[in-house]
């Protein structure tokens, strides 16, 4: 299971895509409710694959966290283990296996996190089996929107260190004019591109030039001329038709973490980071440690989950019923 989560805003929306008010946790309570009564419903196929919901974990110290455990059966590729009897013989494990995902809901910040092991559940089949308790006539639909955040240049500006950088510029008929107006010629790093773009272009009948800087594996503590870097940066005109992609790799101050971005005017889906010595993002584990990574990561998503509750306006009945008898294609 993967080291990181994203965030997403979930609730309840109708057909005209207009948020409604209802409890999420409660909604999850009502389907955990008929797990514990071993309710064998709470196993649905969907898609050919076979999905269920395990007991969730609570944070019973300030009733915060939420983790909700949702897998799909491991049929092919299980594991084998020791004979207890003999330890010399291996043997297939009878009991069912799964590989999960888990839902983190923070009712704090009304915001979830969702765990990215790649061989559990996805989000989007999570909200599917989620949805199959609804009924049609319910008219809301259960949805998950990932928590998105522009970053610029006062991210790299800001870090500690940049480890490598990629550029890759339209050869168009009006290159040199955009070097020549827009960027000056002075600076050596700058003077250099243009020389690469030129040549490129005029000898090598380039359409295009692709060029990175970067460290390769050296040692964690050597780092790009950052200021070199940021006046590259601020000269290349972002919003230019030639300038096709620009990527970084630089240490988030937050995470202290290698991030990898692209900078053109793109959104990035927030993410958040776990620093642990196990291989996977137990349950136990994102109930104890996922409230320090929704600080982290606060001053990202205010601005989202502000305008995610602001969107919510048309009352609902909470005294509703769950369709268990649901089945695929109904």
């Amino acid at each position: 299971m993967g080291k990181h989560t994203y965030f997403y805003t979930i609730g309840f929306y109708d057909k005209d895509g207009n948020g409604i008010k209802r409890d999420i946790v409660a909604f999850l309570d009502k389907i955990e409710a008929k797990l514990r009564e071993k309710d064998p419903r709470v196993v649905r196929s969907i898609n050919g694959d076979v999905f269920r919901i395990f007991l969730y974990s609570r944070n019973s110290k300030d009733d915060d966290i939420l983790v909700v455990p949702f897998g799909k059966p491991i049929t092919k590729n299980k594991p084998y283990a020791v004979d207890s009897e003999d330890p010399g013989k291996l043997i297939e494990l009878e009991s069912d296996m799964f590989d999960i995902n888990c839902l983190v809901y923070s009712k704090r910040h009304c915001l979830a996190m969702y765990t990215t092991n790649s061989r559990g559940p996805s989000q989007q089949e999570f909200c599917t089996y989620l949805n199959s308790y609804l009924f049609e006539e319910d008219d809301c639909v259960l949805k998950m929107k990932h928590v998105t955040f522009e970053r610029s240049l006062v991210n790299i500006r800001n870090s500690n260190k940049v480890t490598a950088i990629l550029v890759s510029v339209d050869l168009g008929d009006d290159i040199n004019n955009y070097f020549k107006s827009e960027m000056d010629q002075t600076s050596s790093l700058t003077s250099a591109l243009w020389n690469m773009a030129t040549a490129s272009k005029e000898n090598a009948d380039g359409k295009y030039l692709s060029f990175s800087i970067g460290l390769g594996r050296s040692k964690k503590t050597e780092r790009l001329n950052k200021d070199s870097i940021m006046t590259l940066l601020e000269q290349l005109n972002l919003n230019s038709r030639f300038i096709k992609e620009i990527e970084l790799k630089y240490e988030d101050n937050r995470t202290e973490k290698i991030e990898t971005f692209k900078l053109k005017n793109v959104d990035s889906f927030l993410r958040g980071t776990f620093t642990s010595t196990e291989s996977k993002l137990s349950p136990e584990f994102l109930l104890n440690h996922s409230a320090d990574v929704y600080l982290k990561q606060r001053e990202y998503f205010t601005t989202s989950v502000q305008e995610f509750l602001n969107g919510i306006g048309k009352e609902t009945d909470e005294d509703y019923e769950l369709n268990l008898d649901w089945k695929e294609g109904d």
